[in-house]
């Protein structure tokens, strides 16, 4: 039983703490991917728009 059976302990808090750190930083990460994806859309949309005005 060593550390489980004090589920309100120190080292219960711990990995919450890690838990709620890993959780958070994959919603940054997955943000930061939308955002680098509709960036791209952007750069692409307006390369195309210049194409267009060459031909």
């Amino acid at each position: 039983m060593g550390g489980y059976e004090n589920f309100w302990g120190q080292t219960s808090w711990g990995y919450a703490a890690v838990g709620l750190l890993a959780f958070a930083l994959g919603i940054a990460v997955t943000l930061l991917c939308f955002r680098v994806q509709e960036l791209r859309r952007e750069e692409k949309k307006a390369e195309e728009q210049e194409n267009d005005g060459t031909d």
